[in-house]
């Protein structure tokens, strides 16, 4: 159901939105493109060298200087850009719309044996069924540099196959390998049937696998000889688990705390699959039992903030234990950070997964990875090569070399370096374009004597005025301090609030964001920058790829 139901947004968005639709973002006018001159790091370890890649349907064909250019090649001028193999997504709910989360569960005669569908166990389904690549997470993973997507659906026990798809903009899906994979997790049914815990979920899946062993034991043998055998006729959802029996499919299983990896690892054990672990948030406790597993893991990259120092008073006094429990926190938060470099020191093969990570916050997030001590080439080798090799695609994806498909990245700096933009996505020979953000100068109000004074204090209610074309349409906005940092919601016409993201004030400059979903684009992620003067705000509002629209404001209720 829609929380968000303001005219605004619908004003900006849905109108552009057809527009963008019925445009493409570039007009292909020739099968082949040259990348012209630019640094070229043709995969993670190597270093950067001056040279052109030629692109020809969808295809390298050529790497190098003094390449035989075809006439008609579309020429990318690059001679200030480096190129990078394209980010490949080892795992996410990329191009899956959201579920409702209001959709009520039909009730069951026999919570104990509620049928698979009900139980959040259908295999046989497929995520081909519920792409969707005009949703908002295909563009947003694309200007995070992806050009590949190992797209799982959304669900919860068992809830169907994964594909690997490209991130373009076609009208139908194109497929590197479909229905490559199963996706599971260890979450219980919803609405009190079994399974209901995560000890029933185990029990579940060796139940299941079991099955499945014997019905494809028995369709083999009716098949050599069928003579006095009962004619097999199985469920779809355990036939749908054969590959995974026979290992030559992957199940990828989401476990996230330490607990849940450890009882994930030791199902392994007993059900005997190529199992790989995704969106782990807390594995380095188990270094140990991920090297007896011989697979790669899927790190989360939803990172936790570093704790911030309250402000002491000299005068109290802060229990032994207080101390003890923040050192311990603090402790906690620095090791999900850099749980990627204890993987890398103990030779444990690591890629990343998004399905809480925002788009928008892959980069921020590798670069902290980085700046506690990871090699910015192990980062590159964990987002192209590593994820390859595990998605069996190394054959055609993971580097830039001739044959493989034409997937580059060309940034205006080396990658994960301060400043550095990815300016434009090549994904299978076509070219995407993303503006280039102006970092901009923080100013600071003055005093009349001249001298810097402390930031805006932007707590309170404020009502906003957003011009668009032919219009102006009115927001509200409020924002509460919160120790020395703020938090924020939007609140629409019917009083319900939407949260407010990455709140930033340096001085008197504000900036913001907020997500919101669109019944045909999907999720829109809007950015605001504005200026605070006293009572009074001044700036923009980015709506995604939809334009920039001026928004004033002011402040209508102060803090209490």
């Amino acid at each position: 159901m829609r929380k968000l139901c303001l005219s605004i947004f619908m004003l900006i968005c849905m109108p552009l939105y057809y527009l963008s639709a019925q445009e493409p973002e570039d007009i292909k006018l020739s099968n082949s493109i040259l990348i012209e001159n630019a640094m070229v790091v043709v995969k993670a370890g190597t270093a950067a060298k001056k040279s052109s890649i030629l692109i020809e349907d969808g295809v390298i064909t050529q790497i190098g200087t003094n390449l035989n250019v075809p006439g008609d090649a579309i020429v990318l001028k690059a001679d200030s850009l480096y190129a990078y193999p394209a980010f490949i997504d080892a795992c996410s709910h990329t191009a899956i719309p959201k579920k409702d989360k209001d959709e009520k569960q039909k009730e069951v005669k026999d919570p104990g044996n509620p049928g698979y569908a009900r139980a959040g166990i259908t295999p046989q389904k497929s995520v081909s069924h519920n792409l969707a690549l005009n949703d908002n997470s295909v563009k947003e993973m694309r200007k995070a540099g992806f050009a590949i997507s190992h797209a799982v659906p959304r669900g919860r026990m068992l809830p169907g196959k994964g594909s690997i798809i490209l991130l373009n903009d076609d009208d139908k899906a194109s497929y590197i390998l479909q229905d490559f994979s199963q996706y599971g997790s260890l979450l219980s049914a919803k609405g009190r049937v079994y399974p209901s815990t995560i000890i029933a979920v185990m029990s579940k899946y060796r139940d299941l696998i079991q099955q499945s062993k014997n019905a494809y034991k028995h369709e083999q043998d009716y098949l050599s000889n069928p003579i006095g055998l009962k004619r097999p006729g199985y469920a779809p959802e355990l036939q749908a688990l054969y590959p995974v029996v026979n290992q030559s499919q992957l199940l990828f299983m989401q476990a996230e705390k330490t607990l849940d990896i450890s009882r994930a690892l030791t199902l392994n054990k007993d059900i005997n699959t190529k199992m790989i672990i995704v969106e782990a948030k807390q594995a380095w406790p188990n270094l140990t039992a991920l090297k007896s597993n011989n697979a790669p893991i899927l790190l989360s990259l939803d990172l936790p903030e570093d704790v911030k120092e309250e402000k002491k008073d000299s005068t109290a006094e802060v229990s032994l234990d207080y101390e003890n429990m923040m050192s311990r926190k603090k402790q906690s938060i620095l090791d999900y950070q850099n749980q990627a470099k204890f993987m890398h020191d103990n030779n444990i093969a690591f890629s990343f997964s998004y399905f809480d990570t925002k788009p928008k916050d892959i980069h921020k997030n590798l670069n902290k990875i980085i700046e506690n001590g990871l090699d910015k080439q192990v980062i590159l080798e964990a987002l192209t090569l590593t994820p390859a090799k595990m998605l069996g695609i190394d054959q055609v994806a993971g580097s830039l070399e001739k044959g493989k498909l034409g997937n580059v990245i060309l940034s205006n700096k080396e990658l994960f370096t301060e400043d550095s933009q990815i300016e434009f996505l090549i994904v299978e020979g076509t070219k995407y374009a993303f503006e280039k953000k102006e970092k901009k100068k923080k100013k600071k109000k003055k005093s009349e004597d001249g001298e810097s004074t402390e930031a805006a204090n932007i707590a309170g209610q404020w009502s906003v005025i957003v011009e668009v074309p032919g219009d102006e349409q009115e927001a509200e906005f409020k924002f509460s301090k919160d120790g020395d940092d703020y938090t924020g919601v939007l609140i629409d016409d019917e009083g319900e609030e939407t949260p407010l993201e990455s709140i930033s004030l340096d001085g008197n400059n504000l900036s913001f964001s907020f997500t919101v979903p669109m019944d045909q684009a999907g999720e829109v992620t809007m950015d605001a920058e504005v200026e605070i003067d006293g009572d009074d705000m001044e700036g923009s509002l980015s709506v995604g790829t939809f334009g920039s629209f001026k928004m004033t404001g002011t402040r209508t209720g102060k803090p209490k």
